[in-house]
């Protein structure tokens, strides 16, 4: 998944030539931030509608603080939408309800005032531009925080102060857009290593609240997730000149950290003061994602929809009479919920079986085992060691030899 932002601060989004200049070339390479969403296998993309600062991407009917009051009169949102659909990659929008530096510190709105309009243009571009694939909202729970303040509240328990509103906006996504996902938010938990590109393990995707109490008995299914932005070391979010830079190699481990984890990537691809992600950088993402394909899209050996005793071994025979194999994906099929707590993966060399895991506790979504050195076999075999119930439900088991990028 990436995930992009495109920020100008408060003070000079509707006076600099920067900005005008940045909002005239926004439309033309919208097309190109999709195009490189796409090289890099992205599934989502996610482009800051308003950041804390208020300045809204669209013409909203509840700011008069957005793209129509720049001298560039244009729905970028609405752009950004066509563009991701034309591409196949779901669109997803960062606009944080408790966040909006231009209604408090210029408008100085009270707590009624900012949470209506807030609503009001979460209700926009949920109702405007079809379906949005998920929202993106920093701070979630908290009261008031981030790069700005939300008013001041006299009434802690009042409804519109935060975090006793967070509610409200949550039940006028679910209202407006069932199927969206609020993450980080409600529906998806951010993994504990912050802004790295790590992901947790292991991993329980059960959980009896929201961000707490992860484990196999949990009454709510949360996906996992970690992010991190290309410009690293240093953890730029914003584009720096000359900044620099994670390569492909560096983008696979990280891959493997995440996804091979089973929890999602998402990689900020900051644009420069031109609106243009810079060439270098759709190079990284590009050479990485045909890595991916080239290493992921073609089983050496798989099997599919096994259900057996978690002491009952499962064997995967190649396809071919023996191929060299250094990566096993394990999927479970969550849809009869995540058993398995710790597993072993052999291979068989030379009539023996010799053991290759790698991980070996839980698997979840999906765990890849990545062998210390490739192997030459005809089979492997997947043993469950320890399972919260007696059977096991597996989706599939499938043997890769990697591709890694050269650089």
């Amino acid at each position: 998944m990436s995930f992009v932002r495109c920020n100008v601060p408060v003070q000079y989004c509707l006076s600099t030539p920067l900005c005008l200049l940045l909002l005239l070339l926004l439309v033309r390479l919208l097309v190109r931030w999709v195009q490189a969403a796409k090289a890099m296998g992205a599934g989502e993309i996610c482009l800051t509608a308003h950041h804390e600062g208020g300045f809204c991407l669209w013409p909203s009917k509840f700011s008069n603080y957005t793209v129509m009051q720049s001298p560039h009169k244009h729905d970028i949102v609405e752009a950004f939408v066509k563009s991701c659909r034309k591409y196949d990659v779901r669109p997803c929008f960062y606009i944080g309800p408790n966040a909006n530096g231009y209604f408090t510190q210029v408008l100085n709105y009270t707590t009624e005032q900012f949470v209506t309009a807030q609503l009001g243009m979460i209700r926009e571009v949920l109702t405007k531009y079809g379906f949005i694939s998920r929202l993106w909202w920093d701070h979630y729970l908290d009261a008031c925080g981030g790069l700005s303040e939300c008013p001041a509240c006299r009434n802690q328990s009042d409804p519109t102060c935060f975090p006793a509103a967070w509610h409200t906006f949550a039940s006028l996504v679910r209202e407006l857009s069932p199927n969206t996902l609020i993450g980080t938010g409600p529906d998806v938990s951010h993994s504990g290593g912050g802004e790295t590109g790590v992901g947790d393990y292991p991993v329980w995707n059960a959980a009896n609240a929201t961000h707490s109490g992860f484990g196999p008995f949990g009454r709510l299914f949360l996906p996992r997730e970690a992010d991190a932005t290309i410009q690293n070391p240093g953890d730029a979010w914003f584009w720096k000149k000359d900044h620099a830079y994670w390569n492909a190699t560096t983008l696979w481990n990280h891959y493997l950290l995440t996804v091979g984890r089973g929890e999602n990537f998402i990689l900020n691809l900051p644009p420069d003061t031109t609106g243009r992600i810079p060439d270098e950088y759709v190079r990284v993402v590009s050479a990485f994602g045909d890595a991916v394909r080239a290493t992921f899209s073609s089983p050496l050996g798989s099997i599919e929809n096994v259900t057996v005793t978690c002491d009952y071994p499962i064997v995967v025979h190649m396809n071919e009479s023996a191929a060299t194999v250094d990566m096993v994906e394990t999927r479970e099929d969550l849809m009869s919920g995540q058993t398995i707590a710790k597993y072993a993966i052999d291979a068989l060399v030379n009539n023996q079986w010799v053991a290759q895991t790698v991980h070996g506790e839980t698997v979840g979504n999906r765990i890849v085992d990545a062998f210390a050195q490739p192997v030459v076999t005809s089979t492997l075999r997947f043993r469950c060691l320890d399972a919260v119930r007696e059977t096991i439900h597996i989706r599939s088991i499938k043997a890769f030899k990697s591709a890694p990028p050269a650089a």
